[in-house]
């Protein structure tokens, strides 16, 4: 670990995991996909959403987390609650609101490579600044909170307040280049944010800022620095992650060996790289245990892959290192 860094969140204690929990819808093409037209692919239907899947990754890695999220009052929403207490997250702060459960559904091109999504996530409006107050006891006793950008502007200055009062780490995932704006209020705050997670059009939007090459990169990090964000995470698909954290920036390799499905390698990512924080690694490392995440589940079709553990993160760390 770099001794520019900050400290690593290396005491025991629970995650909570902040942001949308929905369905996902996936069509994959078996050929080349053309517009006006059917495309002959498959069809899987399974759960997601940015924090589920957070919460669900970090839960497949040993850690003790908690989900905050809103559900609706169907049978969608039941099966998000009834599949987060089997594979050990506690569900009991999930709120159940008057709008339908969120439903995301992805078009992926015969690589797996996502072509389009389109989301309908309403349900998580239940999660007001109020209900963040009524839940403010759950989050200030977290070991560290990331909230993703599903929330509304209100919602994440919120749990950023709320957090930052009790002397919590909190990161924020950008979601998309339209949700990643509702982080803009918590940024101008005198909040100081842990981390952020995005890709590279999602710094763009937020910044204003171009990002395609090394140098532009470096400037948008320094803007979210500027910002006081503490550590900065870019991820540049095949390419890997750009990484700048304590006047360090680096670009960190893909893991990946082979592409079933790219849906919920970035949430993988970010639960690979706070879970490593959690057990003491600095920012670098712990992003390289975040990229093992994603390559383990890029090779999966599933978008928690079942493949995620630590062991086979260390395996995958090793062998990136020969």
């Amino acid at each position: 670990m770099s001794s520019s860094e900050t400290r690593p969140i290396a005491s025991p204690g629970r995650f909570v995991v902040v942001g949308g929990a929905n369905v996902d819808i996936k069509l994959q093409a078996a050929t080349a996909l053309r517009r006006d037209t059917s495309t002959p692919g498959a069809a899987q239907i399974s759960l997601g959403g940015v924090a589920r899947n957070i919460a669900a990754n970090l839960a497949q890695l040993g850690a003790s987390v908690t989900l905050l999220t809103a559900v609706g009052d169907d049978e969608f929403g039941r099966r998000i609650t009834r599949e987060a207490d089997s594979c050990g997250i506690d569900s009991g702060h999930v709120v159940v609101g008057d709008a339908p459960t969120g439903v995301y559904g992805a078009i992926l091109d015969r690589r797996g490579r996502l072509v389009a999504g389109v989301s309908s996530m309403s349900a998580i409006d239940a999660i007001t600044p109020d209900e963040v107050d009524r839940k403010s006891g759950v989050i200030s006793g977290a070991l560290a909170v990331v909230c993703d950008c599903n929330l509304s502007p209100a919602s994440i200055l919120r749990v950023g307040r709320v957090a930052a009062a009790a002397g919590v780490e909190i990161f924020v995932e950008g979601v998309s280049t339209e949700k990643v704006l509702s982080a803009r209020r918590l940024l101008s705050s005198d909040v100081e944010l842990s981390g952020m997670f995005l890709n590279r059009d999602e710094i763009e939007a937020l910044t204003g800022l171009p990002a395609r090459g090394r140098r532009q990169l470096v400037a948008a990090a320094d803007e979210l620095h500027r910002l006081a964000v503490t550590h900065v995470a870019v991820g540049l698909g095949a390419r890997g992650v750009f990484v700048s954290s304590g006047g360090s920036r680096e670009i960190l390799a893909s893991m990946a060996e082979r592409v079933a499905d790219v849906t919920g390698a970035g949430d993988a990512s970010v639960a690979g790289t706070v879970w490593a924080l959690g057990r003491g690694d600095g920012f670098f490392d712990a992003v390289r245990s975040g990229q093992a995440a994603a390559a383990l589940t890029i090779a999966s079709r599933e978008t928690v892959s079942p493949a995620v553990s630590p062991v086979a993160l260390n395996r995958l760390l090793a062998r990136s290192l020969e």
